[in-house]
């Protein structure tokens, strides 16, 4: 069921309509707490070139996340190839 969240995000108020509120909750904390981590490490007050390098290093994480994703995919490829193995015998 659809359902409206709303929430403050970088001093405005936002609100969107979803099928998962708790999700939603989780990703907006998610993002709140980049946002504050990367205020400490990014110190220009450029609002697009914080925006910009808050959505390079989330792109980078993703990238990061997808190819250990395709290692565990073919680590357990090769497992149940060898059970296959196993148990063929």
């Amino acid at each position: 069921m659809k359902q409206e969240v709303q929430f403050d995000l970088m001093g405005k108020r936002f609100s969107v309509i979803t099928d998962n509120p708790q999700k939603l909750e989780k990703t907006v904390n998610v993002v709140k707490k980049i946002l504050s981590e990367s205020a400490v490490e990014f110190k220009p007050l450029d609002f697009n070139k914080f925006l910009l390098y808050n959505l390079l290093k989330l792109a980078e994480k993703l990238i990061d996340t997808q190819a250990e994703l395709a290692t565990y995919k073919s680590q357990l490829d090769l497992l149940d190839n060898d059970i296959d193995s196993i148990l063929d015998t």
